[in-house]
């Protein structure tokens, strides 16, 4: 019995003994009793947007979901899906998919099917023409003069689509003039009349439709001669020969002032601003491209126009971009180029865009975030200009 007895407090003494050691090690080392406190790793997620806006990478912790972004986009493509690999094999699913390291998902795009394209707009409302004018005033665009000659003067609107015919051009007829857009009102000039070169410049007013002789161009009378306007100035370059006319007009107090020369001479020159800079693409079969900068009077070559040399092409720009296209390598032959190029300043480099049909003799301008080439003609159809009328997109 006392052995029995003996056991039961052996037993006891035991269970006493872990029962005390359990307490112990439930303890902090204040003896508060609280378990530790074991925190879980964290995996930092990188979205690598393969040439889009930036994406901000992403800290998740161990075992859980990663946030889905905002879309990040890219000119000229549409956003397709974020991948686990650089072979954008298999796509991420932030609904199931759980991150357990360190990793990068790398984004997909497909081409956009609205960017860099071409769409035919209705055709010029004044009849196949060549050698006219073009340029816009706030959100319409304009266009009048040219072969066969003609005084009509027509208004584009891309919002319905449609042309108005305008007070006719209050000059005498004219092809191969000037024309530019300087605030609300527009200018024409110089240009070829029958038996000599014009000097005179005309203003446009769209409130009152209605046109005013100004101070007439003060250089010589100029044919192959280029326009563009920088702020509130227009400007205007004879390109036939090195060191050619450049002059500046000031339309608040109606003069013209002789700025440094265009340094570089070529028959059927291109003219364009961008910001608040100018461009000249000089012609003649040649790819030389100038730019000028009116605070400091001064012309600088840039990189050289990426296409083929050539003569009477169109250009205009689009945001802080300029755009170059059709033309003819020589009158000898060809129906005309149709290739169109991008030009950005800060890179100094061209890029080949999409193709519009070929021509020569056109007109172009841009409206907005888009850009409008129309009319015109192809080599050995003199007699049939060309009457069709483009809207591009970038």
């Amino acid at each position: 019995m006392n052995k029995q007895i003996l056991n039961y407090l052996v037993i006891a003494t035991v269970i006493v003994s872990v029962v005390f050691m359990s307490s112990c090690d439930s303890k902090d080392d204040k003896g508060n009793g609280k378990e530790d406190e074991v925190k879980p790793r964290e995996f930092t997620v990188i979205f690598n947007s393969n040439g889009g806006s930036t994406i901000n990478s992403q800290t998740v912790k161990d075992g859980e979901k990663a946030t889905k972004p905002n879309n990040p986009t890219r000119n000229g493509f549409t956003f397709d899906a974020w991948y686990k690999e650089v072979a954008l094999k298999n796509a991420w699913n932030f609904e199931k998919d759980i991150v357990k390291a360190n990793m990068t998902l790398y984004a997909n795009w497909k081409p956009s099917n609205n960017s860099n394209i071409w769409t035919r707009k209705a055709d010029f409302a004044g009849g196949n023409r060549h050698s006219a004018v073009g340029f816009s005033i706030g959100n319409k665009g304009y266009v009048g003069t040219g072969s066969p000659v003609s005084k009509e003067f027509w208004e584009y609107d891309p919002a319905s689509n449609s042309w108005t015919q305008k007070a006719d051009f209050a000059g005498e007829n004219r092809r191969d003039a000037v024309g530019f857009s300087i605030g609300n009102k527009g200018y024409i000039g110089l240009g070829a009349v029958s038996g000599y070169i014009s000097r005179e410049f005309w203003e446009y007013d769209p409130v009152s439709n209605s046109w005013t002789q100004k101070a007439n161009f003060s250089g010589s009378g100029i044919t192959y001669s280029v326009g563009f306007s920088i702020g509130n100035k227009g400007y205007i370059a004879g390109t036939y020969s090195v060191g050619s006319n450049f002059w500046e007009y000031d339309p608040i107090i109606n003069k013209w002032t002789k700025k440094a020369d265009y340094p570089q001479g070529g028959v059927g020159a291109v003219g364009f601003s961008i910001g608040n800079k100018g461009y000249i693409f000089s012609g003649s079969n040649n790819q030389y491209f100038w730019e000028y900068d009116p605070d400091l009077d001064s012309w600088t070559k840039k990189a050289d126009f990426s296409g083929r040399g050539r003569i009477n092409a169109v250009g205009f720009s689009i945001g802080n971009k300029g755009y170059v296209g059709t033309g003819i390598v020589s009158q000898g032959g060809g129906n005309g180029l149709g290739d169109f190029w991008e030009y950005d300043p800060v890179s100094d480099i061209w890029t080949q865009k999409a193709i519009l049909p070929g021509r020569w003799r056109a007109i172009g301008f841009s409206i907005g975030n888009k850009g409008y080439v129309g009319t015109g003609e192809r080599i050995g159809d003199w007699s049939n200009p060309l009457q069709d009328f483009w809207e591009f997109t970038p």
